[in-house]
């Protein structure tokens, strides 16, 4: 045989050795265990689909993207240049989504080769590369604010400057410049806020059409709070609806933007007791009767407290085909001015219409002074600590600072109270802790899915209805994922 004719052929075979690996660990691996060739991996969770990317580790050189489903059933691959032969030179592979585009990112430990950028189509058959960005330059999201809202291709974000006259708010639009490249943004307007008072304002919303800022005002006598419609072309105000006035604040939640331009708004009234509200907006801003719930609040394996400070957040909202408003909420309990300590989590259902809404009296004490550390873009604000309310042994378990990673995951359970995935970093022992915690009976289950050392870079996503999936660089050249039924 001619040596051109067998350089050709090993040639074929090294390119088909990932769909070759894909097919044996098909075969091989049940649905909950999935151990991939791959160095410096991760994974990221999007549409359905979950990829885990990072060097192959047989092949140097090479990048490799593995695409399963939310059973870890491989579905596809794909193979792509990275800069270096060797894993030694690089740091961890990490991910994002923006704009709609699967991102991936190869970062070398030498600072002065900068990073590489791949974007595969979600289907794998083409892929865009950016060559090299800063570290601190990539797709230029320092532009912009911690308060920034993405919608399509274009970022909103809110600054404030000060000066004798008091706060100015300034709402700003950023629309990416091109899909290839590393990303970059021109300013196409800014709305600048009255100065009449307000204090906080926050964007809650933005599609095609317009943009929603909820505004927080003060004067002498009253707090307010505003809904500002702005056009998302041209940052034009088209309507401030007041929400609501008095001496008392409506912290918003979450709001919903129905088919017909109408909306509905949702959050907690900073009272003496536990309370949430809604509203609607009809798409000339005209609002209905605002509503209030009171809800109680169960603790875990010991009574009810009285004269506590607690503050809710919204997490989600969804409107049911009831016309009802189903709130997924996390509640804080203040431990000191700068640390709240989550102490429950649940759903529930709040009214749209006055002859839907049950009263009910609490004797929870919601804490106004905490309001502003939860909101403000301050990332030390939401400090605190995983508290189960079961006894100190639990407590001190798992008192830890919030982080992403870390941040605790909920899961209600029809008829019954639910059940915690706790995340905890000791960094003392360089160990990550994953657990899930619920009620039975009602007394807390505490089962621990898997400690890991922080060496092997471990890492837990959400995937799917009620699964999860944990991540680890078991060996410097096999990356273990274990997928656990929530």
């Amino acid at each position: 045989m001619k040596p051109s004719l067998v350089l050709s052929f090993f040639n074929r075979l090294l390119s088909a050795l990932p769909k070759l690996c894909l097919f044996f660990l098909s075969l091989s691996l049940s649905a909950q265990t999935l151990d991939l060739p791959l160095s410096k991996a991760s994974s990221i969770y999007f549409r359905k689909q979950l990829y885990v990317f990072g060097l192959s580790a047989q092949q140097g050189g090479k990048v490799l993207v593995y695409r399963t489903d939310s059973s870890l059933k491989l579905k596809d691959s794909l193979v792509l240049n990275a800069k270096q032969k060797t894993a030694e030179a690089y740091l961890q592979f990490s991910a994002d989504t923006l704009h709609g585009a699967l991102e991936i990112f190869a970062s070398t430990k030498n600072k002065n080769e900068g990073l590489q950028i791949f974007r595969p189509a979600l289907d794998f058959l083409s892929t865009s590369l950016v060559t090299s960005v800063e570290p601190g330059r990539l797709n230029n999201q320092q532009l912009f604010s911690s308060k920034k809202l993405i919608s399509g291709t274009t970022v909103y974000d809110i600054r404030q400057s000060k000066d004798s006259s008091g706060l100015q708010f300034y709402v700003n639009a950023y629309e990416r410049m091109a899909a290839e490249g590393n990303y970059d943004y021109r300013r196409t307007w800014q709305f600048p806020a009255e100065r009449k008072g307000i204090y906080d304002a926050h964007l809650v919303g933005a599609d095609e059409r317009f943009v929603y800022v909820y505004a927080y005002r003060q004067n002498a006598t009253e707090q307010s709070q505003w809904l500002l419609k702005l056009n998302a072309k041209t940052g034009e105000l088209i309507k401030a609806s007041k929400i609501a006035s008095g001496k008392e604040v409506y912290r918003i939640g979450a709001v919903a933007v129905q088919k017909k331009g109408e909306l509905i708004l949702c959050g907690q009234v900073m009272r003496s007791n536990l309370v949430f509200w809604t509203c609607q907006l009809d798409s000339t801003g005209l609002k209905t009767e605002l509503l209030e719930k009171p809800l109680a609040l169960l603790y875990a394996g010991s009574p009810k407290k009285t004269n506590v400070k607690h503050l809710a957040d919204i997490t989600r909202m969804e409107v049911l085909q009831t016309g009802q408003v189903r709130i997924c909420y996390r509640l804080f309990e203040q431990k000191d001015k700068r640390a709240l300590m989550l102490v429950h989590s649940a759903c529930s259902t709040l009214p749209l219409l006055a002859a839907e809404l049950s009263v009910k009296q609490e004797s929870l004490i919601v804490a106004p002074d905490i309001a502003f550390y939860f909101n403000s873009p301050d990332p030390m604000d939401r400090n605190g600590k995983i508290f189960l309310n079961d006894g100190e042994q639990l407590e001190t378990l798992y008192q830890c600072v919030f982080s992403e990673q870390d941040r605790p995951r909920w899961q209600e359970e029809a008829g019954a109270a639910g059940s915690w995935l706790l995340i905890r970093t000791d960094v003392r022992k360089n160990l990550r802790y994953f657990a899930r915690h619920s009620v039975e009976n009602k007394k807390a289950v505490l089962k621990n899915l898997a400690t890991i050392p922080l060496a092997n870079q471990p890492w837990l996503q959400e995937i799917g209805n009620k699964k999860i999936v944990i991540g680890q660089q078991m060996t410097p050249e096999t990356y273990h994922i274990d997928l656990y039924n929530w």
